[in-house]
């Protein structure tokens, strides 16, 4: 399907069977980046398995920042990246 790419199999967590959890997988919170975000925030709270203050993913094993990371900047496409998952997503 991909030539020259290997999937491993990854930890699922939560109801959603969410691969990129913070703190699962490898990944820590230098593995998360985005094109822009409030100052305050970061990108790895995207993944902390929260959404601001509610805990919507069981295995979640803390909040790392604010749940909103991304800033606004005319128009112009926004990325979230986890670099080790390659999970990515355009808003």
């Amino acid at each position: 399907m991909y030539p020259g790419l290997t999937f491993l199999p990854a930890e699922e967590t939560g109801t959603n069977k969410n691969i990129a959890l913070n703190k699962t997988n490898g990944l820590s919170e230098s593995h998360y980046s985005a094109s822009t975000f409030y100052p305050g925030y970061t990108p790895a709270s995207a993944f902390d398995g929260y959404d601001s203050a509610t805990k919507i993913n069981v295995d979640s094993l803390g909040k790392v920042s604010n749940g909103a990371w991304l800033g606004y900047q005319k128009n112009t496409p926004q990325w979230l990246c986890n670099s080790t998952q390659f999970s990515t997503a355009l808003l």
